[in-house]
Parts: structure tokens; C-alpha cells; sequence
């Protein structure tokens, strides 16, 4: 894993998986091999346990550019009190905070995206360390995880909680279940289009209950995606029965009943641009398309006589993803799309 200084890393863990009830924040400091100056990176992890109950890994900032659920998390952080629950959480509120000190999607020092970094590696870069140590140290002892993600600087989703496709029934159940207690418009089951290195995929291999969201976006962190953040972490705590009361610190609780969206064939519900050029986007967040309905335009700055190209849906559903961008390279996300009738990996 990376280096742990200050702290060894019996005592960082002993700190995060405290046996006595108690509030303990701990500093991990890490330091990157491309770091010319050896200067140490400090990342904030919060520990809360309060008598017995389920250990739940909270995270926001896993890319820099996605604030909601750091935001949230500083929220519950401030605000809870140790009677309050029942259990022990685990609140990394940035995971990437070197990504979001630089407001990138990204670490600036290695330009290595945290969420495609857990696999098996020996790499000791500043994120390869963090993802590291949050994959030998922390998801062994954990049993649910909630990671919140959004939109960043260049997409815009419908506010949504994930669950994600288990071999075992009975986790994905489980894992539908608290998703939908979670109480977004919005309850997707979702599969990657390319998995690998991924957190999600790490967490369903090791047989942990993994709740993501996608939370708003465009830039900005906009006050009801993190309202709805707030009130997600207080419905699925409440669910868990780790609380019994709605926190008081959000001034409206509420849960919303989700619609509940599959994929039904990966490649058709993300529509990646075959083309470079400027895209036009005809359809918003929420719109409900059919095949054949017209998704976008490409235009081509470059060369005036070459005809525009017309990017259109090949299934029948709800827009749930847009990209924020306008200029577009091949390759790049343009709109991602869920269907309301089951999909056939049921």
C-alpha cells in the first residue's frame, strides 16, 4: 500500500475501527513516489461507533469534480451525535482529495482516475496509494458501502441511487432494497460498460452491499441533488435501523418513491459519439424517447460541406444522462438512457 506516516498503519486502522464507542478523525498521510518535493498528502477519514450495529463505509469526492456527496458528508459529520446511532460509520467525505483541491475530475499529480485504479497493481503513485489502502485495509472490514458520485464538469444525470448485479440473490436484493429506501426520483440497476479497475466491481466481488449514486451535476453542486443526498444518507441509516430518528439537522425529510430503471443491453443504453464536432443536444433530462427519436446533432466545424450527422435512440426509455459538453470528441459520452421494463439479465 502506500506509505503511512505519522501513524504506522496498525494504528491508523486501530483509529478507524475503534472497539469503544467514540468519534475519532484520523489523518492518513500518504506521499506520492512522483511527488518531487515529498510532500505528504493528508486525507480525513471520520470513525463513529456507537454500540453494535452495521459497519458502513461512506464516500464522496472519488473524482474531484463531484462535490454533492462531499458536501452532504461534511453535513452528517458536523451535525451527528453519537447517541444518535447504532452502528459504526466509516466517512471518507474525499476520497480524491488531491482531484478535489485541483477541481478536476482527476489528480493533477498522476492523472490517474481513481475510480479505474482498484485492481492489482504496483504502482506508487499518490492515487494508486490511496485506492491502495482503501482496498487492502478498509473494504475487507466493511459490510455496506455508499458511494456518492455525480455528474462533474462535463454530465448531467437524473438524481439517482444504483445497485449493481450480484451472483448471490440474496445481496442484489438486499442491495435493491436499500437503494430504493435511499429515496432518489430515480432507483437504477446498473452494469458497467467497461468494469475494470472500478470500486463497484471490487465491492460486488468481495460480496459487499454497494449503493452509488449519481447526483445532478454541470458544474455546479446544486442545493437539491444535495438535498437529496442529505435525505438519502437518513432513509437508508434509518433502514439499516442504525438510526431511529430522522436527523434534525435537514429541515425536510423526506422519500420520494423511485422509479425503478434497468439496462437492457449496455451498448445501447450508453450512446458514445462515433463522430468529432459540436453536438446538439434535443432531448433533456428526464425526456422519455422511443427508437428511432432523435437523440442529437453532430456538426463538423472544420468542413461546412460535410453533412451533419443525426444521432438517434436505439431502444425505447428515459433520458437519465447528458454530457455538459459541446465540443465533442469520438469517443466521448453523449447521453445515457434507462428502460422501464426489465431487462433480460433478471
Amino acid at each position: 500500500m502506500g506509505q503511512v506516516n505519522i501513524l504506522n498503519k496498525e494504528e491508523v486502522l486501530k483509529k478507524i475501527f475503534i472497539k469503544k464507542n467514540g468519534k475519532n478523525y484520523i489523518f492518513v498521510n500518504f506521499i506520492s513516489s512522483s511527488n518531487i518535493k515529498n510532500k505528504y498528502y493528508e486525507l480525513p477519514i471520520i470513525s463513529i461507533k456507537n454500540k453494535n450495529g452495521p459497519i458502513v463505509l461512506l464516500i464522496g469526492a472519488n473524482h474531484g469534480d463531484e462535490t454533492e456527496g462531499f458536501i452532504s458528508l461534511l453535513k452528517l459529520i458536523n451535525n451527528i451525535k453519537l447517541e444518535e446511532i447504532n452502528g459504526h460509520l466509516i466517512i471518507i467525505p474525499a476520497l480524491n482529495l488531491p482531484a478535489l483541491n485541483s477541481g478536476q475530475r482527476v489528480s493533477l499529480s498522476d492523472g490517474v482516475d481513481m475510480n479505474r485504479s482498484f485492481y492489482k497493481n504496483t504502482n506508487r503513485n499518490l492515487t494508486f496509494n490511496i485506492s491502495n489502502f482503501l482496498k487492502e485495509s478498509i473494504l475487507p472490514n466493511v459490510e455496506i458501502i455508499l458511494d456518492f458520485h455525480s455528474g462533474g464538469l462535463n454530465r448531467k444525470f437524473a438524481d439517482m441511487a444504483k445497485y449493481y448485479h450480484y451472483e448471490n440473490k440474496n445481496l442484489m436484493e438486499q442491495s435493491k432494497k436499500i437503494a430504493l429506501a435511499f429515496g432518489a426520483p430515480v432507483c437504477l440497476k446498473h452494469y458497467e460498460k467497461n468494469p475494470h479497475g472500478m470500486l463497484d466491481t471490487l465491492a460486488v466481488k468481495l460480496n459487499k452491499i454497494y449503493i452509488s449514486t449519481e447526483l445532478g451535476g454541470g458544474g455546479i453542486a446544486n442545493k437539491r441533488s444535495i438535498s437529496i443526498a442529505d435525505n438519502g444518507i437518513n432513509n437508508v441509516l434509518k433502514f439499516l435501523k442504525i438510526i431511529k430518528n430522522n436527523f434534525k439537522y435537514i429541515s425536510k425529510i423526506s422519500r420520494q418513491k423511485s422509479k425503478l430503471l434497468y439496462f437492457n443491453d449496455v451498448k445501447k443504453n450508453f450512446i458514445f459519439s462515433k463522430f468529432e464536432g459540436v453536438f446538439e443536444v434535443n432531448v433533456n433530462i428526464n425526456s422519455k424517447i422511443k427508437i428511432d427519436d432523435l437523440i442529437g446533432t453532430i456538426h463538423f466545424p472544420n468542413n461546412p460541406k460535410k453533412k451533419s450527422k443525426l444521432i438517434v435512440s436505439k431502444l425505447s426509455g428515459i433520458v437519465i444522462g447528458i454530457t455538459n459538453k459541446s465540443f465533442i470528441k469520438k469517443g466521448e459520452f453523449l447521453v445515457l438512457i434507462g428502460v422501464i421494463k426489465k431487462n433480460n439479465y433478471e
